[in-house]
Parts: structure tokens; sequence; C-alpha cells
């Protein structure tokens, strides 16, 4: 099973150096391979997600996902037209039912959350929750059963209620909690 996997991501990564041979001939981009996640509720399958990255300053251009399926055959979910921008994390949900993407562009970053089971189906629309706390940043820690822990130098707590300036920023960096059924952000506070 280990060997069959490994010639998965082989082929994957074989398959993805040819489609890109060309672009990567009159640009300074190259690739790797940065997440592999199986899909407890579809067996058989995982998604392989690969960064782009500009070789000349170390910037994550875009970042393509496949369709690893043992069942049905592997296939390139995004191209270089529909693919994620600036991605730096990505973390599926405690239930499997969506994935969050810290993203950034222009030394900002937001988090965009998208049903996972349209992203299976290559329906790309518009994320079913964005969380951009400008002028502050953030980042993805874990999901748990009740929601998306965030940590971020500026009050979560205030965004939607109105648009956040530099007073909300926060000394260092405190974790949120993202209930994303009720759109709502609680500090967190780990049990000991």
């Amino acid at each position: 099973m280990v060997i069959l996997k490994k010639k998965i991501l082989l082929l994957a990564i074989f398959c993805l150096f040819f489609f890109h041979y060309a672009e990567s001939q009159i640009t300074n981009l190259d690739y790797f391979a940065t997440s592999i996640f199986s899909l407890k509720y579809h067996p058989g399958k995982k998604l392989l997600f690969v960064n782009h990255v500009d070789t000349s300053n170390s910037t994550i251009r875009y970042t393509q996902m496949f369709l690893l399926d043992s069942i049905n055959g592997n296939r390139m979910m995004t191209n270089c037209e529909n693919a994620f921008i600036g991605v730096l994390q990505i973390k599926i949900s405690y239930n499997q039912k969506y994935m969050a993407f810290t993203h950034c562009g222009e030394g900002h970053t937001w988090i965009e959350i998208y049903n996972l089971e349209d992203l299976l189906q290559s329906k790309f629309s518009d994320p079913c929750k964005m969380i951009n706390p400008y002028p502050g940043n953030l980042s993805i820690d874990f999901w748990n059963s009740a929601g998306l822990c965030i940590s971020s130098d500026i009050n979560l707590q205030k965004l939607g209620n109105k648009e956040l300036n530099i007073e909300d920023l926060l000394d260092n960096d405190r974790q949120f909690l993202y209930n994303i059924e009720n759109d709502q952000f609680i500090p967190y506070k780990p049990k000991k």
C-alpha cells in the first residue's frame, strides 16, 4: 500500500512536470508538493496541493489542487486560471466539511473557507466564508469540533461590526475560535 501511495504521488508530480515545462522555460517559476490530505469520508481519495514559486524571490504565486483517486483515476482540479493565489496554509476541518486556506498578498494575510464537497465537484465559486482582518494579519492554528482556531494580531471579535483600523491592533498575537455556522469569534482558551 505504501509503494502504491508513493507511485501515485510520483505520477502526479511527473505529470505536473510535463504540464508546466513550457511555463518554466519562459518564467522563473518552480513548483513543489505542499500538502496531501486523505479524505476519510471518500475512501481511496486524497487531495494533493502543489505550490508554484517564483524562484527569483521565493514568492508563492499560485497553488494547484489535484484529486488522487485510486478508483476513478487522478485529475487536476485547478489549472493556472482558477488556481488558488498566494496560499501559505491549508487545513481541512475536523469533520472534513470545510477546507481553509491562509492567503498572502501585498504583505497582508486573509483566510478563505470553502465547502469541501464543492471543491471535490470542481465548483470553484466564491468561498463560503472569508476572514479579512486588514490592517492586521492572521494564521490558521487548527480545526476542532467547535470551529477554526486562528491566531491574529488584531481583535477579530470586532470584525463584522465595523471596519477594522489601527486602534484594533493587539500588542501580541491572540487566539480566537471561529464558529463558521454562526459567523462569530470568541477568545480561545485551551483546556488545561
